[in-house]
């Protein structure tokens, strides 16, 4: 008889993690494992949910299973700095435990979690630039975890701000897609970052793996570009000081102007530098038919239907 040739099937779950690890090692991240088993007081800083306690510790320092992988993220960045490794991005993909017991097994809870950290400089010092590269902060963090929930079909991904214990007041925020939160990020706060013996700033992630492993991986799709030149438009708008640009963003998207090929803000005046309870943003509009190139009257147009959008807001252009 002819032998049958094995049979490949094709692993959603494995597919998504390679995908996940790939990402953030080409973002320049490196993989750690952590010890699970925690301190319950450490544990207790970081998350209110109750932990899993083994009946046959090793020692206090690990007598509890971890709610959070964030204490042993700070650990590990404190064991590299150190020893003069100052410049760190590092990710865990492990599972936390909660001791509210799971109905179909009746087992502790177990999720899957991604965590995140960096520190120190967006890039090594170099000839190539006079002056020292800057720190990382905030936008570096959320623009590695755009690029990570990139690679899964989330739909729109909006970002709230939020408070959180152990970060920085204002300076913290949740990621949001699917109908729910799919990550939080914040910088540790000052004073958790003084008892870790932290001696830089600390920007921290925590991904929920669980959720964005239910959503299927982002399939590429070819779209043609067009033959005919683009349009750009500045609109130099004040903005009210309750007004933030997300709403902004929101408005446009909603108008769903297909000739509107892109907008971004390229320039920002603090609130009061001109009017008072207001702040100013330069928006850049680029305007693009696939079909035609489009005349001046046609971009005024559109113009007017995305400042006429915006006008209920109290949104207005600079004089």
């Amino acid at each position: 008889m002819r032998p049958a040739p094995p049979s490949v099937e094709r692993d959603p779950l494995r597919d998504k993690e390679l995908t996940l690890a790939q990402t953030l090692v080409a973002l320049g991240y490196r993989q750690i494992i952590a010890n699970s088993m925690v301190d319950p007081h450490e544990g207790a800083r970081f998350s209110e949910a109750a932990p899993v306690v083994l009946e046959n510790p090793l020692s206090q320092e690990a007598s509890v299973m971890r709610t959070t992988a964030v204490p042993g993220m700070l650990r590990a960045l404190r064991w590299n700095l150190d020893r003069g490794q100052v410049d760190l991005r590092l990710f865990e993909a492990g599972k936390t435990y909660n001791a509210s017991r799971d109905p179909a097994t009746g087992l502790p809870r177990e999720s899957r979690v991604l965590t995140l950290a960096m520190t120190g400089h967006r890039r090594p010092a170099s000839w190539h630039e006079q002056e020292k590269p800057g720190l990382v902060d905030i936008f570096d963090l959320k623009g590695d975890l755009e690029n990570l929930l990139g690679a899964f079909d989330t739909g729109a991904v909006g970002f709230e701000p939020s408070s959180t214990s152990f970060f920085e007041p204002g300076l913290c925020g949740t990621l949001t897609g699917d109908g729910g939160t799919l990550a939080t990020v914040g910088k540790i706060s000052t004073e958790v970052l003084r008892d870790y013996k932290l001696r830089q700033d600390v920007w921290v992630a925590e991904v929920d793996l669980e959720r964005l492993y239910s959503l299927p991986l982002r399939t590429l799709q070819f779209k043609p570009f067009s033959k005919f030149p683009a349009v750009e438009r500045d609109f130099s708008l004040l903005v009210p000081e309750a007004i933030d640009y997300r709403r902004i963003e929101r408005v446009i998207l909603d108008l769903a102007l297909g000739d509107v090929q892109d907008f971004r803000p390229v320039d920002r005046l603090p609130v009061g530098k001109i009017v008072p309870s207001h702040w100013s943003v330069l928006l850049r509009v680029t305007f693009q038919r696939q079909t035609q190139t489009l005349t001046s009257e046609e971009v005024d147009e559109l113009s007017k239907r995305v400042l006429k959008s915006l006008e209920p807001l109290g949104i207005r252009l600079r004089s």
